[in-house]
């Protein structure tokens, strides 16, 4: 079985494992700022590391090849190894946040009129929601019945830790019998996981101070 702590196995580990592991690392951090437990993530590194050594190395061979210094050939595997790989987990982030799942981008048409399911690389609804959610007014109910509203925009904080759903509103709203919003002046608030029964996304934004 490979020894992957040994030094004679790192030239392996780097060529085979990194180029994954950091193409992995980047694009998480476009879906939910986290990756699965590297148990789990073994096969795909090596899948991803197969598909883009594969890719790069018809170019790499070439310009080793012309080299005559062995400080540009050092140079040239440190940006295969580790440069390029971050260039391609942008790119692949990029691609899954704004593209691959943007409504009627011709792409995901495409897919769809072709019959290809593919699983969805943001894992829950609430990372989905919040990812690509920028300002809006929420109503959020408690589960002990108790409901307010709330105006997230660039201060506010959603958690994409899945053990720990809180949720920080930057402003706060009570709502009463006839629906009028009345701000809360200077109030935020902080909800610890949990305690969240339902939340509420409406389309138009609070008026300053107002409703």
């Amino acid at each position: 079985m490979l020894n992957l702590a040994s030094l004679n196995n790192l030239p392996l580990v780097l060529v085979w494992l990194v180029p994954g592991f950091i193409i992995m690392y980047v694009r998480s951090q476009f879906l939910s700022g986290r990756i699965p437990p590297q148990s789990e993530m073994l096969l795909p590194n090596l899948t991803i590391s197969f598909i883009y050594i594969a890719l790069v190395y018809p170019f790499a061979d070439f310009i080793l090849q012309r080299s005559q210094h062995t400080s540009i050939d050092v140079l040239i595997w440190f940006a295969l190894i580790f440069g390029v790989p971050v260039v391609f987990g942008l790119l692949l982030g990029w691609t899954s946040k704004r593209i691959l799942d943007k409504p009627g981008n011709w792409l995901r048409t495409v897919r769809h009129r072709i019959g290809l399911v593919t699983i969805h690389p943001i894992r829950t609804a609430w990372d989905w929601k919040f990812i690509n959610m920028s300002e809006q007014r929420v109503i959020i109910t408690l589960k002990d019945g108790t409901y307010f509203g709330g105006y997230c925009n660039h201060n506010s904080f959603m958690s994409s830790d899945p053990s720990e759903r809180d949720i920080y509103i930057h402003c706060i709203y009570d709502i009463d019998n006839h629906g009028k919003w009345c701000l809360r002046p200077g109030t935020s608030m902080l909800i610890s996981a949990g305690e969240v029964s339902r939340i509420e996304f409406l389309p138009e934004l609070p008026e300053e101070g107002n409703q």
